[in-house]
């Protein structure tokens, strides 16, 4: 992805505790987003976009540090690295329940705006069901509150959210 916005003449930035590779087109910072010295100054993007990303953030399954309330951390980073009117993108597992283990958090409406509360307000959500493994469609909230034989496990959800303080 970053790859194909930089193609579009957007400067892009891709941070990762975990090596990248060979990036073409855009700069790309090995980093941990809880780190107190990101090589990045405060109100620098209009954008941030974090794909089945947060609910990782602190539990230690790919190598990172353990941090208690790591995705709270990392948002409250994020959100100082937006510009005022700057916007993220969000995608995360979405269930009628939450749950945390090693891997991952699923979470519920109740408790994403729990995550986010303070920090930033929603503008727009979508939410995804399965037809199968490979094949999701748009569904309701409500809908993605449900479980479904195809993966059981979760839904998607999207949230575009600005930051409260605008």
């Amino acid at each position: 992805m970053p790859e194909e916005i930089s193609k579009k003449g957007h400067e892009v930035y891709g941070l990762d505790s975990q090596e990248y590779g060979k990036p073409k087109g855009f700069t790309f910072v090995r980093a941990d987003i809880l780190s107190s010295d990101l090589p990045f100054r405060k109100r620098m993007f209009d954008y941030i976009i974090c794909l089945s990303t947060i609910e990782h953030i602190g539990l230690g399954y790919y190598g990172d540090k353990i941090e208690s309330r790591g995705d709270r951390k990392a948002l409250v980073s994020m959100s100082s690295l937006l510009k005022g009117k700057g916007r993220l993108l969000l995608t995360i597992p979405f269930a009628g329940n939450y749950s945390e283990n090693e891997f991952q958090r699923i979470h519920t409406k109740k408790s994403f705006l729990n995550l986010i509360d303070n920090l930033f307000e929603i503008e727009s959500e979508q939410y995804w069901t399965p037809l199968s493994k490979r094949k999701w469609i748009s569904a309701s909230g409500i809908d993605a509150e449900k479980t479904y034989k195809a993966y059981p496990e979760s839904n998607n959800a999207c949230f575009v959210l600005k930051k409260a303080d605008e």
